[in-house]
């Protein structure tokens, strides 16, 4: 429609040109004149009309910006059933909060090896996208000796499982808690494990209150096995 009037009052304008040039006497003046009337009509015209649109079919709001990628990861945590993903995102999480993540080389069936402190204190995680996944993978990740690596460090093995938050919109919608049977299951194994909702609220838990997260991750790695919660 304005592309139209603007098209409209070109014409116009070229008309009112041609009839200063090819006019004379008063019929020159007259046509010129109104041309330009016509001109200023159709303007004020278009105006009126473009604020009728803004009142009856108002713009969108503008698509807010991206997410930055800590609040995407922090999104994918929650929602996610993808394994690459949701190992991307908790390695996103954890590095913020200073911890230093590394691949698991000595171990290709463990995803990330967190070093709480540099000499003792290390943690091997695994994650799992659902329960019976966790259950599944058990076989390969029971190791009579636990898992040491070449410098002597006993890793403690972290099951992070995402518990059904798929459908969850914020942290403050109760995910789906695991079952009193696996958290008996991993005691006896003295494996300790957390939901992916757990590990969010970890993360804004330090962020929030800037608590030390070497020492959240140290009662994690003291812990004797089962559920982990806060």
């Amino acid at each position: 429609m304005k592309r139209t009037f603007q098209l409209f009052q070109l014409l116009i304008v070229v008309f009112g040109f041609y009839a200063a040039i090819k006019y004379s006497g008063n019929a020159k003046y007259i046509i010129s004149l109104s041309s330009i009337a016509v001109v200023g009509i159709l303007d004020k015209m278009e105006s009126f009309l473009d604020s009728i649109n803004r009142d009856v079919f108002p713009r969108e709001k503008a698509a807010p910006e991206k997410s930055d990628p800590l609040a995407k990861a922090l999104h994918l945590l929650l929602r996610s059933k993808n394994n690459l993903m949701l190992v991307d995102a908790a390695q996103a999480l954890l590095r913020d909060l200073g911890l230093i993540v590394v691949p698991c080389l000595e171990f290709p069936m463990l995803d990330r090896i967190v070093k709480v402190d540099d000499q003792v204190m290390q943690i091997a995680i695994k994650v799992v996208a659902d329960i019976d996944g966790l259950l599944r993978e058990w076989e390969h990740l029971d190791h009579a000796d636990g898992f040491i690596n070449s410098e002597g460090v006993r890793l403690r093995l972290l099951l992070i499982v995402s518990a059904g938050a798929e459908q969850s919109q914020t942290m403050n919608i109760e995910a789906e808690k695991l079952p009193v049977h696996v958290g008996k299951f991993l005691a006896d194994r003295h494996t300790v494990a957390i939901t992916t909702q757990t590990l969010a609220q970890i993360y804004q838990l330090c962020k929030d209150t800037h608590q030390d997260p070497k020492r959240v991750f140290g009662r994690i790695y003291h812990h004797p096995g089962g559920i982990f919660q806060l």
